[in-house]
């Protein structure tokens, strides 16, 4: 809540997936939304996010970096 603005439209909060549910409800809570980045068996279940478009890294305020495994 004291990282991201709601003032600013779109503001999103990136987070692997799966995820802690706290991740969720913490970007809602901001005003927020959050976006998953799913985690890819291929790369040892680690998010790609370099598919993540530009246009949805402009509206990130926040990005958690975490792995559940």
């Amino acid at each position: 809540q004291t990282v991201v603005d709601p003032a600013r439209p779109g503001a999103l909060v990136m987070c692997p997936n799966p995820f802690y549910q706290i991740y969720e409800g913490s970007a809602y809570l901001a005003g927020a939304e959050p976006y998953f980045v799913n985690s890819d068996p291929a790369r040892n279940f680690a998010p790609d996010f370099s598919q993540v478009p530009q246009e949805v890294w402009e509206r990130v305020q926040l990005l958690f970096v975490c792995s559940p495994g």
